[in-house]
């Protein structure tokens, strides 16, 4: 099986170590715990919250240098998808940022830190992920669109922003249960 993974939000901590950041630089500004979170987009849920310029300060956070290394990889993640690999043939399928000239070199960067140099072959860089090739796709976005029906199913990655869909297989937040929710991986 061809099995395509997310990198932010699924093995790698976007959205913890955004709120870190977030709260170090700016202890007064009212925040969103990571539970409360609705929308999959940071810009959804913060703007209306505090106003138009608060663009300004996600656009600072995100694409200052060394923001992609810094995230922390997700509890579970990188057992999980090197378990899966002895067996399947995974890709880390993740989408760039466009506003951010660090992010794809950093992403590299991350996976050859936490998964090896081996695994800096097996990444898909793309802005439409159905474009790609699979029979499963983990992945935290609600949902996934672009120019054609996808070959993979999408297996919904945990988080607050996504408890709302239902009739799709789930993965906890700590990839506890992954060998129950894809049986056929192992």
């Amino acid at each position: 099986m061809i099995v395509l993974v997310d990198q932010d939000q699924v093995i790698s901590n976007f959205e913890g170590q955004f709120l870190t950041v977030l709260r170090q630089r700016y202890p007064k500004l009212h925040y969103i715990p990571l539970e409360q979170r609705t929308t999959h987009k940071l810009r959804e849920q913060y703007v209306p919250l505090h106003g138009e310029h608060f663009r300004e300060i996600i656009k600072e956070i995100e694409t200052e240098p060394g923001f992609f290394l810094s995230l922390p990889p997700i509890p579970g993640s990188l057992e999980a998808v090197t378990e899966i690999a002895k067996k399947h043939d995974v890709f880390i399928c993740t989408a760039p940022l466009k506003e951010h000239k660090y992010c794809v070199g950093e992403k590299y960067e991350w996976i050859e830190r936490y998964l090896g140099y081996e695994w800096t072959r097996r990444v898909i860089l793309t802005l439409d992920k159905t474009l790609i090739r699979g029979d499963r796709l983990i992945d935290d976005k609600p949902e996934i669109t672009g120019l054609v029906q996808p070959s993979w199913e999408h297996v919904m990655f945990s988080f607050a922003y996504n408890l709302h869909i239902a009739g799709k297989r789930r993965i906890k937040e700590d990839w506890s249960n992954w060998k129950e929710v894809l049986p056929e991986l192992l």
